[in-house]
């Protein structure tokens, strides 16, 4: 349990500068706190430092800042936008799983992989940009954000795992951008089906896409180191 856990009645922090991080559940539950800038002498929010402090409107993330711990704003649910500096180059698991009010994010062109149900149940989300930088979207990472409009995926990206974008009923336009490199490397969505993508086991499941650009080839992985073609890319 860390030392400020629960303060319900804390509105105000000043940080030493001999502390280079906020701790694990640093400031877990402080319902009170309403407002948060991470001094610049700070290189690491660690693991569930502000999960549920749940009057947390904005935070200020410098850019000494280079990664950020799964659950970190887990359950912010007053939490209405955040810009991650190009400094940050790994945000943990779940990381903002349930900040229900988060409308904008701006993500890190440092960051490789959207790991794990980082934005799960983000269900004001409704617009996100996902760097060029990223080659992997991980299981369930936007499931349940149903003010989503669009998504455009970059070529950067070689794998997008089951259940990604499960749930997010807003959905409608879809752009899997064209590989830069060349040869071109297929696209492998982690799926255990060779069904339409718009349906296929979870991956984009009660999304109503009425607009899809496919830009280079889908490969189906169904974990069992096989794949069968996509039927949507001869369209």
């Amino acid at each position: 349990m860390s030392t400020y856990q629960s303060c319900s009645a804390l509105t105000s922090v000043t940080l030493s500068e001999s502390m280079t991080s906020i701790v694990s559940y640093m400031f877990y539950g402080c319902d009170a706190l309403t407002s948060f800038s991470v001094p610049n002498f700070v290189a690491s929010i660690e693991t569930g430092a502000f999960r549920e402090c749940t009057s947390l409107t904005s935070i200020t993330i410098p850019n000494s800042v280079t990664s950020i711990g799964g659950s970190v704003f887990k359950g912010c649910t007053s939490l209405t936008s955040i810009t991650i500096p190009n400094s940050v180059t790994e945000i943990g698991y779940w990381a903002f799983q349930g900040c229900s009010a988060l409308t904008s994010v701006t993500l890190s062109n440092s960051v490789r992989e959207i790991k794990k149900e980082t934005f799960k149940g983000c269900s004001s989300l409704s617009s996100v940009v996902v760097p060029n930088s990223v080659w992997k979207i991980e299981e369930e990472a936007f499931s349940g954000c149903s003010a989503l409009e669009s998504v455009t995926i970059p070529g950067s990206v070689w794998e997008i795992e089951t259940g990604a974008f499960l749930g997010c009923t807003s959905l409608k336009t879809l752009i899997l951008e064209d590989e830069d490199d060349a040869p071109p490397y297929e696209l492998s969505l982690g799926v255990h089906t060779s069904e339409n993508i718009a349906s296929a086991h979870g991956l984009f499941a009660d999304c109503p896409i009425e607009n899809l650009y496919l830009g280079r080839y889908i490969a189906y992985n169904d974990f069992r180191g096989t794949s069968a073609d996509n039927p949507l890319y001869h369209y």
